[in-house]
């Protein structure tokens, strides 16, 4: 074909999509997909009704005049199926057909209709006679807030072409690696807008990297994969240039990491999802590069720091409660000081970009840096919804001075005043502590202290609420619970009702395990505190924690004069909620299995293989807990940003392996990009059984398969 020819068929689906989207070549009454990869389900359903209506190979060699459209709500069906950026509207490239607002249904110009119909009103599906149907369960319904990951990626937040010029003469696209939109955010943002139709909030994560476990040496730097540019069409910026940035280590045959987002396409990104109706909650992001070959001298007493580490590990040397520790110490509030710099909003003039300081600040890089630079770009974007001073940093947060202080918690306030001042009234600040943090620091010591010790911050007038980024286990699964009972009454791993009843109970609320022996024998160690508040101990129970008036306890004696905490004073947001698509992933959710890092893991009793259905069901059990509104009247069920949503369009990630070396991470991480579009076969049979008449069937046991179907009741539909 000559050029002309090839622009005229290169929109149509048959050249398009893959061979897994295109319509079974034998003949077929039901065409089932299994799997949760559910790669552009909406698209796919566009597409084969567009095909069906017109007769279109190889949709159907038959025009099909009537198809029902059920969606979740009539809302679902008109604004993800219809109107949705992959939807009918969308896909119809020639005889577009007109909506009949008043009748709910779509007219072709040939006598095609196309009738919406509602899960949640099974009756009216009864008697109309059908050619066709497309019928979209969206586990993503409840979806409202998520997390847009990678951070790591010079140019990749950018809604517009970057390229470069790697040899003369040669362009290269550097953020467009699929063909269906102008980069990778837009394709990304455009299927995750079409799958979830009540979302409302993102959160962009900028990381800078951080170079050392210890405190007092860290350096947090943005970083580059290459110092050296190819004539980029975007030069890359963040608040220095290239040479001046941290350079990325390598980690097998590339950069261990993508490098930190340029200052501009950062503030695009925020500009490009304020635009698409998306309230931004700004997350700067500290990641750690330090080589599995460093030198490091270890806080924790090892031979040298553990590669690539959490974040959540920055500590004084020796860490507390280590031998020869510094904490408690003036040594140890000095150590906090370092990390944090000295820079203040005063050292940033607004320009076209911020990337200047006043003299003698060019080489302070502490903490205060990174925040107040990612700050001043919120401010040059238009401003954010929200915006987190940093999250699980809970290494740093347990430091104590030697007034018994704690001197970063401290820091955290002072920086939250400054934050106010620069982003404005309306913006709303607070930090994402970790679960195993939020709720106070319990020193395993031996002396019954109890610290509510991010209390400061969370009472502070400046934070508008409590952030946690939960990562909470829901199950305690092995594969002999199908021989014996589970003693939490689970029939199967991913037993949802087993899972709604662990949110606010079993471990973390009425047990724990003292040591991984005791978990392997299931020695469970009941949690009390003898004074009637298990509540002070129990990760789980944010209305005890949110309810009461906090009281620290030095030497196990509760002091008389309460925190600056008000019970019930701020409402609580889930600032990072998720489970790895892996066996047993309610098992240990907090675990990541990327093994380059020294954190790399899978759930406690996992046999290491992939599984959507932990995911789904995870995440159906913890939307199901609090918008029944289980939150005690403090959590914001609007507020659950999940963990994650990656603008690395689907499936280019995770399949370009040569382009990006975490691909392999994808198979039983937490991302929810190819899983989002899945159907839970539980919730497919619950909504099948509905349609005759049975309400509110119980399908999840035997059903454990993740799934997309269109079913048709017509031979000509094909």
């Amino acid at each position: 074909m000559d050029d002309r020819e090839t622009q005229a068929v290169e929109p149509e689906w048959m050249f398009r999509g893959r061979t897994a989207q295109q319509p079974p070549r034998a003949d077929w009454q039901t065409w089932l997909i299994l799997g949760g990869r559910g790669p552009g389900k909406t698209r796919m359903g566009a597409e084969w009704v567009n095909g069906v209506v017109q007769a279109y190979r190889p949709f159907s060699d038959a025009r099909s005049c009537n198809v029902a459209l059920v969606g979740e709500t009539l809302a679902d069906a008109r604004e993800v199926m219809i109107d949705g950026p992959s939807g009918i509207m969308a896909v119809s490239r020639a005889g577009r057909p007109r909506y009949e607002m008043a009748r709910w249904r779509l007219l072709w110009t040939n006598g095609a209709t196309a009738a919406m119909f509602s899960s949640e009103d099974p009756d009216s599906l009864r008697g109309p006679q059908f050619d066709a149907a497309w019928c979209d369960g969206s586990v993503a319904r409840d979806l409202k807030a998520v997390a847009l990951i990678p951070g790591a990626t010079e140019f990749g937040l950018s809604p517009q072409l970057v390229t470069d010029e790697p040899s003369k003469g040669e362009t290269r696209r550097l953020n467009r690696n699929c063909l269906r939109d102008q980069s990778d955010w837009q394709a990304s943002m455009d299927e995750l807008q079409a799958l979830s139709p009540l979302l409302k909030h993102v959160a962009i994560v900028v990381p800078w990297f951080g170079t050392d476990l210890r405190a007092g040496q860290c350096l947090i730097k943005p970083g580059v994969m290459d110092r050296a540019g190819h004539k980029e069409s975007s030069n890359w910026r963040g608040g220095i240039s290239r040479d001046d940035a941290h350079l990325i280590s390598r980690a097998g045959n590339g950069a261990a990491y993508g490098g930190t987002p340029s200052d501009q396409s950062v503030i695009a990104a925020i500009r490009d999802a304020k635009a698409r109706g998306l309230s931004v909650m700004f997350y700067p992001f500290v990641t750690m590069d330090i080589r599995a070959d460093n030198q490091l001298p270890d806080p924790y007493g090892g031979t040298r720091q553990a590669a690539y580490p959490w974040r959540g590990r920055i500590t004084c040397h020796p860490a507390p409660y280590r031998p020869g520790s510094v904490n408690g110490t003036a040594a140890a509030a000095g150590q906090v000081a370092a990390f944090l710099g000295g820079v203040n909003r005063r050292a940033f003039f607004r320009s076209r970009m911020v990337d200047s300081f006043t003299a003698g600040r060019k080489k302070d890089w502490g903490y205060r840096r990174m925040v107040l630079h990612l700050a001043h770009l919120a401010v040059i974007a238009g401003g954010v919804d929200s915006f987190l001073l940093g999250s699980e940093l809970c290494s740093l947060t347990m430091i104590r001075d030697q007034s018994n202080g704690f001197p970063f918690v401290n820091a955290l306030c002072d920086l939250a005043s400054e934050l106010r001042d620069v982003l404005g009234g309306a913006c709303k600040l607070t930090y994402g502590a970790d679960w195993t943090e939020y709720f106070g620091h319990h020193p395993q010591d031996g002396s019954g202290d109890v610290y509510f010790h991010l209390d400061p911050l969370w009472a502070h007038p400046a934070i508008d609420a409590v952030g946690i980024d939960n990562y909470m286990p829901l199950s305690d699964w092995r594969d002999e619970d199908y021989s014996i009972p589970n003693p939490d009454g689970f029939a199967t791993p991913y037993d949802l009702n087993g899972l709604l009843g662990q949110i606010a109970s079993g471990e973390g609320f009425d047990w724990y395990y003292t040591s991984d022996n005791a978990r392997s024998s299931r020695t469970r160690t009941p949690i009390a505190d003898g004074s009637g508040k298990p509540w002070v101990y129990r990760y789980k129970d944010l209305a005890g924690w949110g309810q009461n008036a906090h009281y620290n306890r030095v030497g196990g004696v509760e002091s008389a004069v309460p925190t600056e905490w008000q019970p019930s004073g701020k409402p609580i947001w889930f600032t990072e909620l998720g489970c790895p698509a892996t066996d047993k992933g309610p098992n240990q959710p907090n675990v990541f299995p990327d093994m380059k890092s020294s954190e790399g893991a899978f759930p406690y009793f996992s046999d290491h293989g992939r599984c959507d259905l932990a995911q789904n069901r995870f995440l159906r059990a913890h939307f199901g807990h609090w918008n029944a509104g289980n939150g005690a009247g403090m959590l914001d069920s609007d507020r659950i940003y999940v963990w994650a949503w990656e603008t690395r369009p689907f499936p280019e990630f995770p399949l370009r392996k040569s382009l990006w070396s975490d691909g392999d991470n994808w198979t039983s991480g937490h991302w929810l990009n190819g899983r989002l579009s899945g159907v839970a076969l539980d919730e497919l049979m619950a909504a099948l059984a509905a349609d005759f008449g049975a309400m509110n069937v119980d399908a999840n046991h035997g059903t454990e398969v993740m799934m997309m179907c269109f079913a048709t009741d017509n031979r000509a539909c094909h």
